[in-house]
């Protein structure tokens, strides 16, 4: 949380870098989870029995505090942070009181100018490649002690924070990578399609027009023959590979409907069909351009190799440290004198780096021993001397023990550094602690036991159920999170504590506890009435009689919910009229006319397309269109029960979807329709007109939504006739999907 004064250097600005970087990665503090935190916070307060607590997240300038107990969250200069001398540090920082220690004592937290800290604990929040997102501390203004237990249950407690804060993470990616998909199919950049095994094309985008020159139509129901004879091997090849379970990218020649031939670069990637047969998802990239560019780049890359390699001799050495920045870092130059121990090699050995040593006198000077920790080490078994020696070394472990300081078991890897001509620059050598490695595993054990023993008080909602789904136990955050008290929640079912909708789902979990079936998601409803939507998992234990149960937790998914329902609802959603889409109305016939669908019903579909649209479009412009369409869709929307689905099939083209009682009124609403949307529509005090041509056709429960819609076109057009006084028309194929699976090329 707050600092002492430290040392400035090098390697402390890079990790200054390297942690506004990984901030930055995580979209942190901005969109941390805060409510998460604060409840984990508060559990560390209580743990360890101090009046305050906070997760900090440090960069190179500020000290953000995300979540806090005792104190009012905020930003501060990391100057003065105490927190910030856990960064690249895997350990624990306790301090029974800091006025008593030099580096802290004259610290604004400490000295009154801030605070004034005296009991203070801080674990880092490591990431699992070893970078440091910041802390969680605790601290008083009165001295006191905390315990290895529970300094142990803190690193656990850090642990969790970083868990919360991945999780968070990847939620915004699955937001971010479902955006992008509707971006990409949208794109007239790339195509997107859809393939059977044997190569037949299911679907392609429209973008097939604007990349290749071609028709969607054209290539669906068939192979494609627009590859380079001369590539059409390494694609054969690819795709083997795709239906083995492989996604690969591959870049080919395809040629364009005026004849030439294009560099296309293609991603492929295997998935399973409606019916379970495997298909190939390809999206293709015109990427003519790039690949000439890369041939032109090429004929330059040899007249820049001589001012490259001068670049590279400088920075070889450089980058070797920068690679293992995070562990111990040693190096030397050509002749074996010592230029570098980064910060953990110090606190290894002690002693900073002397370059006037000579390799023979390192062992005694930094207490080098063999793995058996009793062996002084030989000159020539020193790790940076045998990869000066030899080229390179791998996991050669040795003992730093110097007198009065902790013994280190450390793993060293390491390579000699020579230049493009092969002219020997030095050696480097990284030392993992493979003590605290080993500790970890066996505090990670003992974590695990806690926490199982710790059910009562465990921050998640969790509780122990019989063989028949009854309460047995609950612990205290489920008591908080339903606002009941144990008494009224044990000895009930917990399926009273779902909504009936998501029984179902609830009972699905429970059968399968023990089998390590995935989470469910149900709506757990809390004493006031409210409905929360939570992920649960059921796992199944053994108690101490003997008796199986089932243990049940929780984790509040409430607002992630929300949001995947409204994407939902969006990706159903024309966004100029708020009527329904064409995959809305596809779904929602496929409901509708499905046996098997819990709301089969027999419907009447409407079919409205406007007459005269396009002229309004032509005088008064596209934004008077728009508004004569919207209105278009409010009449139809009013002229229909609530239950009823209005949808947009794209241009002038309606739908209207009746069901229920109201099909067999469904002719005098098709008699009406015309004269309610002939009514004149007032744009910018501008009078439109538009007629409407309908028609009607009922499908029954069974029937191929497809069919059913096709007869409605059918009939439209046939109204259609009648109204201009035609005698014939040219029959018309729909591009309305014939089951709910999408399509594309």
């Amino acid at each position: 949380m707050h600092t002492a004064v430290v040392e400035v250097e090098q390697s402390d600005e890079r990790d200054s870098r390297s942690t506004q970087d990984v901030l930055g990665e995580y979209g942190l503090p901005e969109h941390a989870p805060v409510e998460q935190l604060e409840a984990l916070i508060r559990v560390a307060a209580a743990l360890c029995g101090t009046a305050s607590a906070v997760v900090n997240l440090l960069d190179g300038c500020f000290q953000h505090q995300v979540g806090a107990v005792g104190l009012q969250a905020g930003r501060s200069d990391v100057g003065d942070s105490m927190c910030a001398v856990s960064l690249g540090c895997p350990e624990l920082r306790y301090t029974p009181d800091a006025s008593l220690e030099t580096g802290f004592r004259h610290n604004p937290w400490v000295d009154g100018r801030r605070a004034a800290v005296r009991l203070y604990a801080s674990a880092p929040l490591l990431l699992p490649d070893g970078r440091v997102l910041g802390t969680l501390c605790v601290f008083d203004v009165v001295p006191g002690t905390i315990d290895q237990v529970r300094r142990a249950a803190l690193a656990d407690l850090a642990a969790q924070a970083v868990v919360l804060i991945e999780h968070a993470r990847e939620a915004r990616a699955a937001q971010a990578q479902a955006l992008l998909f509707r971006i990409v199919a949208e794109s007239p950049s790339d195509v997107l399609s859809w393939h059977r095994a044997d190569g037949v094309v299911l679907w392609v985008s429209p973008s097939v027009r604007s990349v290749l020159g071609r028709d969607p139509a054209s290539l669906v129901g068939r192979r494609s023959d627009v590859v380079h004879p001369d590539d059409r091997l390494l694609l054969e090849g690819v795709l083997d590979d795709v239906l083995a379970g492989v996604a690969r990218q591959v870049t080919v020649r395809q040629q364009h409907a005026d004849g030439s031939w294009r560099w296309m670069e293609q991603l492929l990637s295997p998935m399973t069909g409606q019916d379970g047969d495997l298909q190939v998802h390809c999206v293709t990239r015109d990427v003519t351009g790039r690949v000439e560019a890369e041939a032109a780049l090429r004929e330059t890359a040899a007249q820049l190799e001589v001012a490259r390699d001068e670049a590279l001799r400088r920075g070889a050495l450089l980058e070797a440290v920068l690679d293992t920045i995070g562990v111990g870092v040693v190096a030397c130059d050509a002749d074996g004198h010592l230029t570098m121990f980064n910060r953990a090699s110090r606190e290894f050995h002690g002693l900073v780096e002397d370059p006037t040593l000579d390799p023979s006198q390192w062992t005694d000077r930094y207490a080098l021993f063999d793995a058996d920790g009793t062996t002084p080490l030989a000159p020539e078994r020193i790790p940076l001397v045998r990869a000066l020696a030899d080229g390179r070394i791998s996991e050669a472990d040795i003992v730093i023990a110097p007198a009065g300081r902790p013994a280190h078991l450390v793993r060293c890897d390491g390579r000699a550094l020579r230049d493009d001509d092969g002219r020997l620059l030095g050696a480097v050598v990284a030392q993992r602690d493979e003590t605290a490695a080993r500790a970890a595993v066996g505090a990670l054990r003992a974590s695990e036991q806690r926490f199982r023993a710790a059910f009562s008080d465990g921050p998640a909602p969790m509780a122990h159920l019989d063989g028949d789904g009854r309460l047995v136990d609950v612990n205290a955050a489920l008591r908080r999170f339903v606002s009941h008290t144990s008494g009224r929640l044990v000895g009930r079912q917990l399926a009273e504590l779902v909504l009936d909708a998501d029984a179902a789902r609830l009972q699905r979990a429970l059968d399968g506890g023990g089998t390590r079936a995935e989470p469910v998601e149900v709506r757990v409803v809390r004493s006031d009435g409210t409905a929360v939507w939570c992920e649960l998992a059921c796992s199944r234990t053994t108690g101490a009689d003997g008796v199986d149960h089932l243990l049940v937790q929780l984790v509040d998914v409430h607002a992630r919910k929300l949001s995947e329902l409204a994407l939902q609802r969006a990706a159903r959603q024309d966004p100029l009229t708020g009527a329904s889409n064409r995959e809305g109305l596809s779904d929602r016939l496929a409901e509708l006319l499905d046996p098997a669908s819990p709301d089969a019903s027999p419907v009447a579909l409407l079919f409205v397309d406007l007459d005269h649209f396009k002229r309004v479009n032509d005088e008064a412009g596209h934004e008077a269109g728009d508004l004569v369409l919207q209105a278009v869709a409010g009449r139809l929307r009013a002229a229909v029960r609530p239950g009823d689905c209005v949808a947009r099939l794209g241009g002038d083209e309606f739908v209207v979807v009746v069901t229920g009682r109201a099909v067999a009124a469904v002719e005098q609403l098709r008699d009406r329709l015309p004269s309610l949307l002939a009514a004149p529509i007032l744009v910018a005090g501008i009078s439109h007109r538009v007629g409407a041509s309908v028609g009607l056709a009922h499908g029954r429960v069974g029937d191929h939504p497809a069919a059913v819609l096709a007869r409605a076109d059918a009939a439209m057009y046939a109204h259609k006739r009648r109204r201009a006084g035609l005698t014939q028309t040219s029959p018309r194929t729909l591009p309305v999907q014939g089951s709910r699976v999408p399509l594309s090329p």
